[in-house]
């Protein structure tokens, strides 16, 4: 298992979008342009690996949230007759052969008041006894509660800064030309003459 955390809205859901359509779909993977990530889609079997949703805040509960992502991957219906989450895991990996089963964690209500540092901790803990992987999306606010803690203490995780945004503000949404720099940078220095507090980076005021 492994999460990826950082704050609301720096790419957590979309990265995590991103990983379970290259693992589910193999069609695309001819289509990646990154080295980095081509490489790495070379250590997957080329077939469809199976792939759960799960979107915390949908459901009253975690377990209704997990056994409904499940029931949909699998096109089955499994809610009256696996109960708990290990049985429920069971199934799922029984299901897969040598593959791995994938589920993906996701919240889909931002800052969501029901803590599932606990259950996301169990699910981390039985998944480890089964040929399943498990990734999370932990946003700050998890950190800070002692309900939430205990998952922390169970999983590998990586931080997404904002300054990813920046790249891909800089790179896709607002791209630059070179025809343009001198006016950026005329921009850039009347901001500093203007405004003394102005702390910005040459670097990042251009980007954004």
């Amino acid at each position: 298992a492994k999460a990826i955390a950082g704050y609301c809205g720096v790419g957590k859901s979309h990265f995590l979008a991103n990983l379970g359509a290259i693992i589910e779909h193999p069609e695309l993977r001819s289509e990646i342009k990154d080295s980095h990530v081509l490489s790495s889609v070379h250590n997957l079997q080329q077939c469809r690996y199976q792939v759960a949703y799960v979107m915390r805040g949908t459901k009253p509960t975690f377990m209704e949230e997990l056994t409904w992502a499940i029931e949909n991957t699998l096109a089955v219906s499994v809610s009256d007759i696996y109960e708990d989450m290990e049985s429920l895991i069971r199934f799922a990996s029984g299901k897969t052969g040598e593959l791995p089963f994938i589920i993906i964690v996701d919240t889909y209500q931002a800052r969501m008041a029901r803590e599932d540092g606990s259950i996301l901790g169990e699910l981390v803990e039985i998944a480890k006894n089964y040929n399943v992987f498990i990734g999370i999306a932990l946003d700050e606010y998890m950190f800070k509660s002692d309900g939430n803690k205990s998952v922390i203490a169970h999983i590998k995780i990586d931080y997404l800064s904002e300054e990813s945004l920046y790249h891909i503000v800089n790179a896709h949404i607002f791209p630059k030309y070179q025809r343009k720099q001198s006016l950026i940078q005329e921009i850039y220095n009347e901001f500093r003459s203007l405004f003394p507090s102005f702390r910005w980076s040459e670097e990042l005021f251009k980007s954004l």
